[in-house]
Formats: structure tokens, C-alpha cells, sequence
């Protein structure tokens, strides 16, 4: 009788470390699908809700797509602190930020180089470029000095982290130094999100005012 308890006894507890288990199981794979669920797919592009930038952590404001008619150029994330839909609200949010293109055509580095000084200019007066022209040219530099330009599924993640400025990374791979002043950075932004954005649909997704489909 003991002997039989003793056994019954085992065979429960075997029973519960089972159940523990499975349940254990059962939670993972809840965590595993709800961290891929947090990440958007768009033409190929993954796009995670949040990603680090030097110390900070941003998260997914919008993903849109880049596109002229049935031409489709790249994929574009944009990346905050704090979500918003207003640009001039973005423009002033203190933080960390990132662009995250990720190209759907290869281009070669003087034209990626041009697409941003004319996206820039666009959303300025001649007057109000004068204090930016410096950095615009460094910039302008740093893309011609892409070797063979970029490639289709290259990663072009423009950062900016507070006191340090704008930096450009190809693949993961920071080139040159980081440029100084946040109105930088908002003259880039305002290539995608200003008044006169290169593509007003991408404009609207990454601002989260278009739902995006996957």
C-alpha cells in the first residue's frame, strides 16, 4: 500500500511537472508569435516595432513605400521616441531618431546623392538653406562615396542621437562622422514628412495617417 503511494504519489508529480511544462511551452510560443506579430513586413522589408539607436530605443511611428506609378523605388520606416502624425511636432521631439530605408532598386551614389539635396531644397527657401549648405555638402559627400552606389535590398538607416548629431549607416556600417545640429536632421525629415515630401502617400504612412498593407 505505501509501495503503491509512494508510486501514485511519483506519477503525479510527473503528471504536474508535465503540465508545467507544456504550459511553459504554451507561454513561450504566446511571446514568440506576439514578438514576430510586432513586426511589419513591407516588400520584403522587415520592420520591427522598436530598434535601438546608440543608447535609446525608438519606436515604429509608420512604413510606407516609395513609389512613382507602378514603379516602386524603396521602403522607408520611420522611427521615434514617441509616436505622432503631426510633423511639426516630430521636428521638435527631443530624443534619438531614425530613417530606415531599405531599397527595392539599385541606384548608383550620385543620384542617391542628388535625390537628397533636391529633397532638401525643396522644403526651403535659398535663405534658409544658407546655414545648412555646409552640412548638406558634407552629407552630399559621405552618399557619392558609396563604392558602386547601393544595391536592391540595402539598408540605408540615417540616425540622429542628441549631442552626438546625423549619422549614415549602409548596411549597418556608420560612414564618415556624425554630422552636428538637430535642424539638420529635420531638413532631412522634412524630405520625407514636410510640406513638400518627395511622395505624399509615403508621407501620410509614415506619418501613421494611411494604413500600410504587408
Amino acid at each position: 500500500m505505501v509501495g503503491w503511494t509512494s508510486a501514485a504519489t511519483k506519477r503525479s508529480a510527473n503528471a504536474a511537472r508535465t503540465t508545467v511544462r507544456v504550459v511553459a511551452a504554451s507561454i513561450l510560443g504566446v511571446v514568440l508569435v506576439t514578438t514576430t506579430a510586432a513586426a511589419i513586413t513591407v516588400e520584403g522589408a522587415r520592420y520591427d516595432d522598436s530598434v535601438r539607436v546608440g543608447p535609446s530605443r525608438v519606436v515604429l511611428n509608420g512604413v510606407g513605400v516609395r513609389a512613382v506609378a507602378v514603379f516602386k523605388g524603396y521602403v522607408a520606416g520611420l522611427y521615434l521616441p514617441t509616436k505622432a502624425s503631426d510633423p511639426d511636432t516630430i521636428y521638435a521631439q527631443p530624443g534619438a531618431k531614425r530613417i530606415a530605408v531599405r531599397m527595392l532598386v539599385a541606384v548608383n551614389a550620385d543620384t542617391l546623392a542628388k535625390t537628397f539635396g533636391d529633397g532638401i531644397r525643396k522644403n526651403y527657401k535659398d535663405d534658409q538653406l544658407d546655414p545648412l549648405r555646409e552640412r548638406m555638402q558634407t552629407f552630399d559627400e559621405l552618399v557619392r562615396g558609396i563604392d558602386g552606389g547601393v544595391k536592391k535590398g540595402d539598408a540605408i538607416d540615417i540616425d540622429y542621437e542628441p549631442k552626438v548629431g546625423t549619422r549614415l549607416r549602409i548596411n549597418g556600417r556608420a560612414r564618415g562622422e556624425p554630422i552636428a545640429g538637430d535642424d539638420f536632421y529635420v531638413a532631412l525629415l522634412k524630405m520625407f514628412i514636410g510640406e513638400r515630401a518627395v511622395d505624399k502617400n509615403l508621407r501620410d504612412e509614415l506619418l501613421g495617417r494611411a494604413a500600410t498593407t504587408p
